[in-house]
């Protein structure tokens, strides 16, 4: 790139961020926050309430006891369905998707089916790729016997 181009390109730019600029004051809005990684593209460490938060639209803190309530019975679930007694920290996504699951279902609780005006829906237990996640991460029971009868 020569110096000609090289000033082109940079009109353009600054071109660009003015009209972004007018456009984000003019909505009100404000301008996309800096990446938390730097640029690099790693993601930042977050809680397993701050995930849940950013799947639900909710706005404050208002839900946030809900929500730990949830994320505590899944976590439940997990460690019961798992055979373990704590989490390890790769099974945080999924105790997320399972307390997303749990507010996703908030007001069908023992429904397997329902029908109304003409649209009906299913409802299963687990979702498959779920209930197959759960299952690669649960350990045998101590004390079990194994199928050969030992132990």
């Amino acid at each position: 790139m020569n110096n000609e181009q090289y000033l082109r390109w940079t009109a353009r730019k600054d071109t660009r961020e003015r009209a972004f600029a007018a456009a984000m004051k003019k909505t009100g809005r404000t301008a996309p926050p800096a990446d938390p990684a730097g640029g690099r593209g790693r993601r930042v460490k977050q809680t397993p309430l701050e995930r849940l938060k950013s799947m639900i639209p909710v706005r404050g803190n208002a839900r946030d006891e809900l929500l730990e309530e949830l994320l505590g019975q899944a976590e439940e679930f997990i460690l019961t369905y798992t055979n373990r007694a704590e989490l390890t920290e790769n099974m945080h996504a999924g105790l997320v998707r399972l307390a997303l699951l749990y507010y996703n279902r908030m007001g069908i609780e023992g429904e397997g089916a329902h029908a109304e005006g003409g649209v009906s829906r299913s409802v299963d237990a687990l979702p498959i790729d779920l209930l197959a996640w759960l299952n690669a991460k649960r350990l045998q029971k101590q004390g079990a016997e194994t199928e050969a009868g030992g132990p």
